[in-house]
């Protein structure tokens, strides 16, 4: 009996009972109707007399609802439960078991399952990378996948920066990953993707975004574990994507990048960060990093910027004292002023991070030589690089000879 109203896409099962329970004599010309909302689901035999339903709930099997009971959105009754006493559900309240104990949904425990495909993915990447590029770290928040994607270059890659510095170009084999640090949270990979921030010393922060949204998009194409497709897509495809083939120029990067949080950039990854005790000049170097975070529920990158117009013309102000004019040149003249600091100082700023790249790269490459097994030039045998000098020259020679 009474008005009944219900929205679009429910599931209403066998047996079940959605009934209006009678108003009250003086309120019977102009009855509140039972409203349920879209999206719901009434399973076999449940008993529901609620006057308010909302939105994306589930009622279990032979589950009852009072009439004085008002459901919110997001809703679970376990079957048999009963709610009997006039209140209004709060959202994604859960009600389970015989005892009617009562949660919320972002309070649930994870499923297990879900920590289960988290354990595998997280083991596999173990043995698919190296422990320099890829490491997790588990913390009361949750937890975190690092990775370090070192970016093989072409032969030859120039590193360029503009004409108007002394250095030009300079061949590298060599430059600094982009640090990838992704938050797993309880719900994925089954329903949600992890969120994640990444960074790089080198790239600006225009070109981040394109690699953030990037992610995202593969993310929404396969909604499954996702770290080895985001850490393959970093180290070999990235660059591509960018556009970056034979060369780099450092002036791409963006005025608008300075000030932007720094990070220390070690030319080892192998020692940890934070605990470096070496004196070198490039160890003590700390550069900015382009940081930019992203989430696949999330379009935005929460980067605004404000552009001020003090000559602006208003039609509806006040004619001013004659002062003004005088006041806007003053403030035009400390802005070109700062203007000319801020470019000195990307100039110079961009000049130390060309000679670092330079840095990092020839500290690589000695790395490299040391951990490969190399040919004597003199005795014209194997020797691990370790015990080998190579001369300006390029020549290899064993310790011995």
């Amino acid at each position: 009996a009474g008005p009944i109203m219900i929205g679009e896409n429910n599931i209403i099962e066998e047996q079940t009972s959605i009934i209006y329970t009678s108003e009250e004599k003086t309120n019977i010309e102009n009855p509140v109707p039972l409203t349920i909302g879209v999206n719901n689901v009434f399973e076999v035999g449940c008993e529901i007399h609620a006057k308010t339903i909302g939105d994306h709930n589930v009622f279990e099997p032979k589950c009852y609802v009072g009439p004085d009971v008002v459901i919110g959105n997001g809703c679970i009754i376990g079957a048999g439960c009963r709610v009997t006493v006039a209140e209004k559900l709060p959202d994604q309240t859960v009600i389970t078991g015989r005892h009617c104990v009562r949660s919320v949904a972002l309070d649930r425990p994870p499923d297990p399952d879900d920590l289960a495909r988290q354990g595998d993915e997280l083991t596999a990447m173990s043995e698919i990378f190296t422990k320099e590029e890829f490491s997790t770290n588990s913390t009361d928040a949750g937890v975190y996948a690092i990775f370090e994607a070192h970016v093989p270059l072409p032969s030859k890659f120039l590193l360029l920066l503009s004409k108007d510095t002394a250095q030009t170009d300079f061949a590298v084999s060599h430059l600094p990953p982009l640090r990838l640090v992704a938050s797993l949270p309880q719900s994925y990979p089954s329903q949600s993707s992890p969120d994640f921030v990444l960074s790089c010393c080198w790239l600006p922060k225009h070109k981040l975004d394109k690699l953030v949204v990037q992610l995202q998009s593969l993310w929404e194409e396969n909604q499954c574990e996702i770290l080895f497709i985001w850490c393959s897509f970093l180290k070999d495809q990235s660059l591509d994507m960018l556009g970056i083939v034979s060369s780099y120029d450092l002036s791409d990067k963006c005025l608008l990048d300075v000030g932007l949080s720094e990070v220390k950039c070690d030319p080892n990854p192998t020692r940890s960060r934070g605990n470096s005790s070496t004196t070198s000049k490039s160890d003590r170097q700390t550069f900015r990093y382009n940081t930019v975070s992203g989430s696949s529920n999330k379009e935005s990158n929460n980067n605004k910027y404000d552009y001020k117009k003090i000559t602006r013309h208003n039609p509806n102000r006040k004619l001013g004292d004659e002062n003004d004019f005088l006041r806007i040149r003053a403030k035009e003249t400390l802005i070109r002023q700062g203007r000319d600091k801020i470019l000195s100082y990307r100039r110079e700023s961009l000049k130390d991070l060309y000679f670092y790249l330079i840095e990092y790269n020839a500290t690589k490459t000695k790395e490299e030589f040391k951990k490969a097994l190399q040919e004597c030039n003199v005795c014209f045998s194997s020797v691990p690089g370790e015990l080998c000098k190579q001369l300006s020259c390029s020549h290899v020679t064993c310790v011995d000879c």
